[in-house]
């Protein structure tokens, strides 16, 4: 049971410094209001800039003392907690963000039962490991799109397209890793600003994940992520589409070999799905039926070494599943340039790959979602809407 106390009547509490008279309030700026329902009455500061190691984030800006980062103190055992609640050993203290500071148990964990009590900016501290384990949650959600299933545990892994995905925590960020090496990383912040300052030099596989307001705007790297907003999952969802969608052009039309004598003169024998660029080399412009995707996997079987047998069938695996976006067998037309349009016949979802001038785009758009305006897109239809640019 949590035992309620009216704030007013609760004793204020200085950050432990171990500099007796030194107030941390005087040194750093403070914005004027304060989250009225938040246990401690913490004060902001301003928005916290993106240092250059991200996994700094969330630990450094909330008090300029060394001493309080840790944010606890040791705390006997037999005593009761006096500004938490009663918590015990069997009681839960790890929080849930809920916006404006608003903080709720979640799980049977207890810092009481471990010997800690939360001091000063240990409460901020604790309010962004919430935050961080919350952010977990949206993410793991929506990747259940891509076959990763529910679970707990600090790796999950779950394989779309031929290639194997790996989730797990680095420190106080969010990692999404795949078998080429690529990551993308999200790092939580406990900021309930409008919005958090553009730091130098982010990398472009990392993103800020904040609460943020009702009036934040998000962006390539920085995603508002609050339990307040209904389309939380959803906007996740739009930035783990566009990751892994990404990765997928980037390899569409790609050269494939130097292909054996036989598996090139399979691959000749279909022109409307290989572009024959030399007498050893093609390009995969369309996707394999089953029957011929089992065949080409004979004859690499047969023939080819297994360096090329991987990358050609990876090639086949990525554009089936380029052309099943919608999770339905579409009408794949490939044009010149490396461009393509698909058309579901059962959804009637369609996504195309257009080259235009130095740049090219991939969209996406839900049935009867073609006329409407770019600005109401995903407002309308989710992360089934989607407009990105990709590297040429």
């Amino acid at each position: 049971m949590i035992r309620h106390e009216n704030p007013a009547d609760r004793p204020k509490r200085a950050c432990h410094i171990g500099a007796s008279g030194l107030n941390p309030k005087d040194l750093t700026t403070h914005v004027d209001h304060v989250v009225e329902d938040l246990r401690t009455r913490v004060q902001f500061p301003p928005p916290p800039p993106i240092p250059k190691i991200p996994t700094l984030i969330g630990w450094d800006f909330f008090c300029p003392f060394p001493q309080c980062w840790r944010g606890f103190r040791a705390w006997p055992r037999e005593r009761h907690p006096c500004e938490v609640g009663a918590f015990g050993p069997a009681d839960a203290s790890l929080f849930s963000v809920f916006s404006g500071g608003h903080a709720s148990v979640l799980e049977a964990i207890s810092f009481a039962g471990a010997g800690l009590e939360a001091v000063g900016c240990g409460w901020q501290l604790l309010l962004h490991l919430a935050y961080r384990d919350y952010v977990g949650l949206v993410l793991r959600r929506a990747l259940e799109r891509y076959g990763l299933q529910g679970g707990k545990g600090d790796r999950l892994e779950f394989g779309w397209a031929g290639i194997t995905f790996s989730v797990r925590q680095d420190g106080q960020d969010w990692l999404i890793l795949n078998s080429h090496a690529e990551t993308l990383r999200l790092i939580p912040i406990a900021w309930f600003g409008k919005d958090v300052e553009e730091g130098e030099n982010l990398n472009s596989s990392h993103v800020v994940c904040w609460p943020g307001c009702s009036d934040s705007i998000s962006s390539r790297q920085r995603l508002a992520i609050s339990p307040l907003d209904l389309y939380v999952v959803e906007k996740m969802g739009r930035l783990i589409d566009e990751w892994m969608i990404s990765g997928l052009i980037e390899g569409y039309g790609k050269k494939l070999g130097p292909l054996p004598t036989l598996v090139k003169q399979m691959a000749d024998e279909w022109p409307n799905n290989f572009e024959s660029i030399s007498s050893t080399h093609v390009r995969l412009i369309a996707p394999l039926d089953s029957r011929q995707a089992s065949q080409i996997k004979l004859k690499l079987q047969e023939s080819a070494s297994e360096q090329i047998e991987n990358q050609v069938l990876t090639a086949v695996d990525q554009l089936t599943a380029l052309s099943r976006l919608c999770s339905h067998d579409a009408q794949f037309s490939a044009s010149p340039h490396r461009e393509f349009y698909c058309r579901c016949r059962t959804c009637e979802t369609t996504w195309s790959l257009k080259t235009l001038s130095d740049k090219r785009v991939f969209a996406m758009r839900p049935r009867g979602a073609t006329n409407l305006p770019l600005a109401d897109g995903f407002n309308w239809s989710g992360r089934d809407w989607l407009d990105f640019e990709v590297s040429l």
